[in-house]
């Protein structure tokens, strides 16, 4: 979880200046929301994480950060509606990690619709 110390820090990096000002004004606000989700749940909770993450945000007029490997680091911090372009589609994903990950979450999805 990041503190405004570290935000600070961040913001000096070029891949947060597009962004800068609206973190800006978020964190200004002195909430935050966190979802923390753990390892080896399935593909419906991971899917759902992601949504209910993107819902959020619009809601608020927030945006999305992930710094603990579980979405693609690169892709951050991210507008809702661009998460959402690519968030869970393998074909979009940057790393092949994440092109596995999701394949394996929809397979996974796939398979638990069929035994119902």
């Amino acid at each position: 979880m990041l503190n405004h110390e570290c935000w600070a820090e961040n913001l000096t990096d070029e891949k947060f200046h597009t962004m800068a000002p609206r973190i800006g004004d978020c964190l200004r606000t002195g909430h935050y929301w966190y979802f923390r989700r753990s390892v080896g749940q399935p593909g419906i909770v991971c899917l759902a994480y992601g949504i209910i993450a993107a819902s959020l945000a619009v809601l608020t007029d927030g945006f999305l950060f992930s710094d603990d490997s579980a979405w693609e680091w690169r892709r951050f911090p991210a507008e809702p509606s661009d998460f959402l372009e690519w968030y869970f589609d393998p074909e979009k994903a940057i790393e092949e990690e994440y092109r596995v990950w999701a394949q394996e979450c929809i397979l996974g999805l796939k398979e638990d619709l069929e035994e119902r």
